[in-house]
């Protein structure tokens, strides 16, 4: 620990934020938080950690560590209205855990260089449990010496922390990794909705093939909850609009064709109309019951 002193601050503390957060802790690290809301500060002060506005934080930390709603409040908070920019001395750190697009974080790196601050965009996935059990992917893009420097403090959630390429690099992945895993979900909701539609138990589904080339972690962890319409939000339908959101909007500048996630936004709308936009991405299941007018729960 003595080789890994750096102050550090941590601004939010959502789902993932406050496991985060707490393993630093628990690891020992000096730590700032902050959030808008007070309970959870007053959490993490339980543990160990101190409080701070974004100004205290901006003056006092070493490395900077923001996990926040999306790429609009990561700016405004470093150079709109919480201004840390103008309380960030040279030499400082700022790592971005927020799942943004690769054009807003290369926008904070230009910007926070011409300040003499380091900056990495290292969104993760994992989700609550991953957060929760400190086994997060932590995918960084920035410079090889920067991450190697900051890869022990990662480490204290991150089952996985890789240098996945430059600035900008991480965001890359992690909407790729959004991409992959959503759309798993969907097709796994297609197909329950499929073999109960047709007189097979979908958890006798599960049971004959998740063991197969169809398994997946998806299919361990979202089966049971859609067959019991357990729609408790971890990774909600609000948080995955935004993030493919975030992957039509890269693709877009890149001229890269996404049709299967174009066509899965407009079933996240659909969803959003029925009042799932708050519930957990499980909730993509009655989309499919709702075409099929079956309901997978009624199984037995």
């Amino acid at each position: 620990m003595e080789k890994y002193k750096k102050k550090i601050g941590f601004i939010g503390l959502g789902i993932m934020g406050k496991p985060m957060a707490s393993h630093l802790v628990n690891e020992g690290f000096d730590v700032t938080v902050f959030d808008l809301d007070s309970e959870k500060v007053e959490e993490l002060q339980k543990l160990g950690a101190h409080s701070g506005d974004y100004e205290t934080i901006a003056e006092n930390c070493d490395l900077i560590l923001t996990i926040l709603p999306n790429g609009s409040i990561v700016r405004d908070i470093l150079f709109g209205s919480g201004n840390m920019a103008a309380h960030l001395k040279q030499g400082k750190i700022v790592v971005d855990h927020s799942s943004v697009t690769p054009q807003e974080s290369c926008l904070c790196e230009e910007k926070l260089a011409a300040r003499g601050v380091r900056f990495m965009d290292a969104p993760v996935s994992g989700g609550e449990t991953g957060a929760i059990d400190g086994n997060l992917a932590v995918m960084c893009g920035g410079d090889p010496d920067l991450f190697e420097e900051l890869a022990p403090y990662f480490s204290a959630y991150g089952g996985s922390v890789r240098r996945v390429g430059k600035i900008g690099s991480g965001s890359v992945v992690k909407l790729c990794n959004q991409i992959i895993c959503n759309i798993n979900i969907a097709t796994l909701a297609e197909g329950l909705v499929f073999a109960s539609k047709a007189g097979v138990d979908p958890e006798v589904v599960y049971g004959a093939i998740h063991t197969g080339f169809a398994g997946s972690a998806v299919m361990d962890s979202k089966t049971l909850r859609m067959k019991e319409h357990d729609f408790t939000p971890s990774a909600t339908i609000k948080v995955i609009m935004k993030d493919i959101r975030n992957v039509l909007k890269t693709a877009d500048q890149i001229d890269c064709p996404v049709p299967m996630s174009a066509q899965f936004y407009e079933l996240l709308k659909s969803l959003k109309a029925d009042g799932h936009y708050d519930d957990d991405s499980t909730s993509i299941v009655t989309y499919f019951e709702k075409l099929a007018d079956t309901d997978i729960s009624l199984d037995t």
